[in-house]
């Protein structure tokens, strides 16, 4: 379930009523076993953590209006009806993408670990997606030389503005794609690759 779903009271009894039937609830996709047969139950598209996951992972996304219906007729019903969207960008309402092993596949992205985007929530996101993940503890104490024997180590860098403008300057001018978490949204929800130079992709863009 998505945690903005409806309110409380509603999703209690939805998850007494799949329980009952012998159903299982989990509160987090992460806590969902990977491939297993699950769904993603929300009553909208929400741009969060939890829903991102559920797109990078496979997971269907799809309306409660589609449990309630499987509790009336006694049985699962087909949800192709019921999914919903993978969200918006710049005004348009994307579908759900088909993109787990394949958004990122072959691709190594390095986390800026240290700051508000933590490896241990975006793991998740970025593995299913087929990406390699490297700790930017490779740029600490760096030095030219030091940065130059890692830089074939990695393409994309997921950052904010906390590392230092040497180093942006130098992963930039070596043509890595330096960008904010917004990007990473925005490519798993549109299924594809964003132009990664736009200015709200930025890693210092308050949009980020």
């Amino acid at each position: 379930f998505e945690k903005g779903m409806t309110g409380d009271v509603f999703k209690k009894e939805m998850t007494k009523q799949i329980r009952d039937r012998g159903g299982k609830v989990f509160g987090k996709v992460l806590t969902v076993p990977l491939n297993s047969d699950a769904y993603f139950i929300s009553d909208t598209y929400y741009r969060t953590k939890n829903y991102i996951t559920a797109i990078a992972r496979g997971i269907p996304c799809i309306s409660h209006n589609w449990v309630i219906e499987c509790m009336h007729r006694g049985e699962i019903t087909p949800y192709d009806d019921h999914k919903l969207p993978a969200g918006m960008v710049d005004g348009v309402i994307y579908p759900l993408p088909d993109v787990k092993d394949k958004l990122f596949e072959g691709r190594s992205i390095m986390l800026n670990i240290w700051t508000r985007i933590r490896s241990d929530s975006w793991l998740p996101i970025l593995h299913p997606l087929g990406a390699c993940v490297v700790s930017d503890r490779l740029l600490r104490n760096w030095t030219p030389a030091r940065i130059a024997a890692y830089l074939p180590q990695f393409d994309i860098v997921l950052t904010d503005s906390s590392y230092s403008p040497e180093i942006m300057n130098t992963l930039e001018r070596a043509g890595k794609i330096v960008v904010s978490s917004k990007w990473m949204f925005e490519s798993i929800i549109t299924g594809s690759w964003l132009d990664f130079s736009h200015h709200r992709f930025r890693y210092d863009s308050d949009n980020g």
